[in-house]
């Protein structure tokens, strides 16, 4: 391939040229020794300005761990090298459901420093996550504190999952 070829190529594979990048890994990416999204995410993240993490579905418990560990180390690098224009969070209520309490709060505080460290955000959506009321509560301070004049547009749906106030009197009157 002639240098000229190469360069163009490697430009148009640059984030620089997509308005999104979406960080939804398949089962066959999970499966790979050496996850050729994850080496596109070291060698662009500092380009990124948009980006959507959605979990797709796996019924493979060891993929699933796979993803939450691709989801930890996509958060730090982000949180260290990037700032974002625009945030999609979708559908880890099933990865939620499904993993241990030590791998959710992992993944709970890699969101919750990412999203501080974002400070030119004006956009926000997250669907389908289900956090706890008071990690819910801890997010939603990160992603506000010192963003009163960039926030522009901030979705949250299906966002903390339901706690009933009086879960522990109706246990203990049983």
């Amino acid at each position: 391939m002639s240098l000229v070829c190469r360069k163009w190529s490697d430009g148009y594979g640059s984030p620089s040229m997509r308005k999104t990048f979406r960080f939804s890994l398949t089962e066959s990416q999970l499966l790979m020794d050496s996850c050729p999204v994850m080496k596109f995410v070291r060698k662009y993240s500092s380009m990124f300005r948009h980006i959507e993490i959605h979990y797709l579905m796996t019924f493979k418990e060891h993929l699933m761990y796979t993803w939450c560990r691709h989801l930890i180390v996509l958060l730090q690098m982000l949180s260290s090298n990037s700032q974002l224009i625009s945030v999609k969070f979708q559908d880890l209520v099933y990865c939620f459901e499904s993993i241990d309490t030590q791998t959710y709060d992992d993944i709970f505080r890699a969101i919750s420093n990412f999203l501080g460290s974002q400070h030119n955000l004006k956009r926000a959506e997250i669907y389908k996550c289900f956090f706890g009321y008071q990690e819910g509560v801890k997010i939603f301070k990160n992603l506000t504190e010192n963003r009163r004049e960039s926030l522009t547009h901030l979705v949250l749906r299906k966002f903390v999952r339901y706690e009933a106030k009086d879960k522990e009197q109706k246990s203990t009157v049983a």
